[in-house]
């Protein structure tokens, strides 16, 4: 993962004094001119989403604001490594969803979960979740990823 994140950056971002990457949900990668070790920056964020839309909108944003915050809760607690995964099932929706919320190991408990709200928000803002059925937003310390499939490794299961 971390050599292909380097053949990247130094194809795509070639030249930069500052450059972040999380490379197919399995790492980050991240160089700048300055200290940036345990900081949060709410202006730096990408996002990706799917164009699929959800059978039942309303109850699909529904069932996947709870599973984000789920999953954001849990990556805030020291015991996860910085990590929160989880997946859920509504039969309102038709839909299972899958998500999972991540910080960098460098930030502080409070840091990332402020990095967590700031994605969150950019999530419900970018993704339009009763219109999409996947998306992810990812800033230097933070991501928060959703599918209708599982895309991540079963980490502990």
């Amino acid at each position: 993962c971390l050599r292909n994140a380097t053949l990247s950056i130094r194809t795509f971002c070639a030249n930069r004094a500052d450059v972040w990457m999380w490379y197919n949900d399995t790492c980050t990668l991240r160089f700048h001119d300055s200290k940036f070790f345990g900081t949060v920056d709410p202006s730096s964020f990408t996002n990706y989403y799917l164009g699929d839309h959800p059978q039942h909108p309303s109850a699909f944003k529904k069932q996947l604001d709870a599973l984000i915050s789920k999953v954001s809760s849990e990556a805030i607690v020291p015991a996860n490594e910085a990590v929160g995964k989880g997946r859920s099932f509504s039969v309102a929706s038709n839909a299972t969803i899958y998500a999972l919320a991540q910080c960098t190991r460098d930030l502080s408990q409070h840091s990332c979960n402020d990095c967590l709200n700031i994605v969150t928000g950019n999530l419900l803002k970018f993704c339009n979740n009763e219109k999409t059925v996947g998306c992810r937003v990812a800033s230097t310390g933070c991501y928060v990823h959703y599918e209708t499939y599982q895309f991540y490794y079963p980490l502990d299961s």
